[in-house]
């Protein structure tokens, strides 16, 4: 918001229309800095309910990013018998199968491929001989690590209290660090 003056005044001049006005108009004055006083005191109530506001969501948001992680966390852990999934491609099933994954290996499986260059073939995983997968072991360690840290934020605040915003600032900013 801007406060234009026409004809436009020099600064000093301005300062003196507005003693002027002031002198002139004493009740306008004190309801004018009246006004501004109940203004800085409402303005100062909304930034704090505000942040309030956001702090509260934050957290939520983090914890509920920490169920979420959690579940994902819970898929990848080594339980058997596993999780068995379908294989198969859109319409023309050129890919036909299931695989059951145990943790971070697959233990057995049966593919049937239909390819138009050779004749169809059959891919079998013996549970005797699992094929182990790297990246669910180094998505398993992240999801570890967020899990946590995850825990180390939540825990700074307290439960019965209102959130504090500068520690929630002071855990966020440990952890991007």
């Amino acid at each position: 918001m801007s406060l234009a003056i026409w004809p436009p005044i020099s600064p000093e001049e301005l300062k003196v229309k507005v003693a002027e006005t002031l002198v002139r108009f004493p009740l306008l004055a004190a309801f004018l800095f009246q006004s501004i006083r109940l203004f800085s005191t409402m303005l100062i109530r909304l930034q704090n309910n505000e942040l309030a506001w956001i702090t509260t969501e934050s957290l939520e948001v983090c914890r509920d990013l920490k169920h979420g992680l959690e579940d994902c966390y819970a898929l990848l852990a080594p339980v058997d018998p596993g999780s068995t999934l379908v294989m198969s491609t859109p319409r023309n099933e050129k890919v036909k199968g299931t695989i059951t994954r145990v943790g971070t290996r697959l233990v057995k499986g049966t593919l049937n491929l239909q390819l138009r260059t050779t004749s169809t073939t059959s891919l079998t995983i013996a549970p005797s001989q699992p094929i182990y997968i790297p990246a669910l072991d180094s998505l398993y360690t992240h999801l570890t690590e967020a899990v946590n840290l995850l825990d180390v934020v939540l825990s700074q605040q307290p439960p019965h209290r209102p959130p504090d915003a500068a520690t929630l600032a002071s855990s966020l900013t440990l952890l991007a660090e």
